[in-house]
């Protein structure tokens, strides 16, 4: 059995991979655009962070597949990534 982690930060999507016991297996981050529309304010893009959340996903489970981690099935996430 395999867990998927992600993470938002405000300055990167992160995705840790873990397998039953609690040992991480892999772990992906890709940051994103900060958008200060005034002072005091970020913004974020949010087609953006679910790009990035589909990216560090894929990016995990073929890590996870190259380094023979056996039974890591295809992760998905509810609203699917294209």
């Amino acid at each position: 059995m395999f867990f998927l982690a992600l993470d938002q930060s405000t300055s990167a999507t992160k995705a840790l991979l873990f397998d039953a016991a609690g040992q991480t297996l892999d772990r992906e981050a890709r940051d994103h655009a900060q958008h200060y529309p005034q002072p005091g304010w970020v913004e974020h893009d949010a087609e953006e962070i679910w790009a990035n959340s589909c990216d560090v996903r894929r990016r995990v489970h073929h890590g996870a597949i190259s380094n023979g981690y056996q039974g890591c099935r295809q992760i998905e996430l509810e609203a699917g990534c294209s």
